[in-house]
C-alpha cells in the first residue's frame, strides 16, 4: 500500500466479536499502519478510532476494552517521536454511538442518549487538519 497522495489517515477498523481477532484489528494494524508510514517517510494526520471502553475494562467486552487500550497508550508513546517524522497521531474515544453495532450490544439504549455518527465524525475532520498530537479525545453525551 503506497500512502504517498494522501494528507491524512482516517483509521476506523475495529472487531468487537471475534476474541481472536479484536487485538489484531483493533492494536496490532495500527501499528503496523505507523510503521508503514515510517517505512515511506510519508507525513501527514491520522486519526484513529478509539473508544470510551478503553478507560476501564468493561465487564461484557474485557478484550475489546483492552485492545482499545493499548492503542491510546500506544499513541501516549509515540506521539512526539512520530511528530519530528511529521507524523501526527490522534484518537478520537467516543462512548456509545447510535450505530447498527449498538443495536447489538445495547439495543435498549434509549436512542436520545448516545451520539450520533455525524456528532463523532465532525471531531474526527478536526483532527485531519491539526498541528497537535498525542490526543485522545473522549467523546460523551452532553459534554459540550
Amino acid at each position: 500500500m503506497k500512502l504517498r497522495g494522501y494528507d491524512a489517515i482516517i483509521y476506523s477498523a475495529g472487531e468487537y466479536m471475534d476474541e481472536k481477532k479484536i487485538m489484531k484489528v483493533n492494536f496490532e494494524s495500527c501499528v503496523r499502519l505507523i510503521k508503514l508510514a515510517e517505512k515511506q517517510n510519508w507525513k501527514g494526520n491520522i486519526v484513529f478510532l478509539s473508544s470510551s471502553s478503553s478507560t476501564y475494562g468493561r465487564q461484557s467486552q474485557p478484550v475489546y476494552s483492552a485492545s482499545k487500550a493499548a492503542l491510546n497508550s500506544y499513541i501516549e508513546a509515540r506521539h512526539r517521536e512520530l511528530a519530528e517524522k511529521g507524523i501526527l497521531i490522534n484518537a478520537i474515544a467516543p462512548c456509545k454511538v447510535n450505530t447498527r453495532l449498538l443495536d447489538i450490544i445495547h439495543p435498549d439504549v434509549p436512542r436520545d442518549s448516545v451520539l450520533t455518527p455525524e456528532y463523532v465524525a465532525n471531531h474526527v475532520l478536526k483532527y485531519l487538519n491539526t498541528d497537535v498530537s498525542g490526543h485522545i479525545i473522549f467523546l460523551r453525551k452532553g459534554f459540550d
